[in-house]
Parts: structure tokens; C-alpha cells; sequence
């Protein structure tokens, strides 16, 4: 509850992220929209809980992009001014499978009106 209003900071979410609190959409981050990094925690009623989901789209096999990493790649913090900024700390980090087995057994949904409130596997 310290927290709530205060702008939430993902400046190393690469390449894609959604943000859920208590299960709700937040808001997304995408690495192309640099300026939109931040995103301010609900107020009423404040958060009980945080889920980053990264979407890792892409590697670069050549050239300075090569070393680049993916997912939460930096800290996650809180906070209106840099040195007023409280980090989130107590991750729990996981992978989703993609292999074929896993991916047939999906609900996927059309992409025509695919708009979900949450995590979504969509084609089209």
C-alpha cells in the first residue's frame, strides 16, 4: 500500500511486457515506445501483488546487439524521483514451454478481435 499512485519503472523489460496486479491488467511496455516505460500503481484499491510477463520476440546473432539480454533485465522499482525510488525485490521467474506438445494443448483464440484483458495465445 506504500506504494500505490506511484509510477512503476521496468526500464529493462525487453522486448514486450504485460503488467497484471492482483490478476488485472495494468498496462504493457513495449521496447519500441522507449518514453512509455513507466506506468503508475493503482490507488484504489492499491495493489497486493505484481506479475511482469515478458514476451521475448527476438534475438540479434551479429553485431553489438549480440550481447543484448532478454526478459526483466534491470531492476523494477517505485518511485516519483530517482533517489526516492524503492526496488521490488523477491522474483519468481519462469519460462513457458513452447514446444509443440504444449503449444497444441492451448485455448487459442482468433486474431480478428483479439483484444484480451490478460495473457492471451491469439492467431490469425
Amino acid at each position: 500500500e506504500a506504494l500505490a499512485g506511484l509510477p512503476l519503472k521496468l526500464p529493462g523489460a525487453l522486448d514486450f511486457a504485460l503488467l497484471l496486479t492482483d490478476g488485472r491488467r495494468l498496462g504493457t511496455l513495449d521496447r519500441q515506445e522507449l518514453s512509455a516505460s513507466r506506468i503508475e500503481l493503482p490507488r484504489n484499491p492499491p495493489a497486493h501483488s505484481l506479475e511482469v510477463i515478458v514476451e521475448v520476440t527476438a534475438r540479434v546473432n551479429f553485431g553489438p546487439g549480440l550481447v543484448e539480454r532478454k526478459g526483466l533485465s534491470g531492476r523494477v522499482a517505485a518511485g516519483l524521483r530517482p533517489q526516492d525510488e524503492r526496488e521490488l525485490v523477491g522474483w519468481e521467474s519462469r519460462a513457458l514451454p513452447m514446444h509443440a506438445e504444449q503449444l497444441a494443448k492451448l485455448p487459442w483464440r482468433d486474431l480478428n478481435g483479439c483484444l484480451p484483458e490478460g495473457p492471451a495465445f491469439c492467431r490469425g
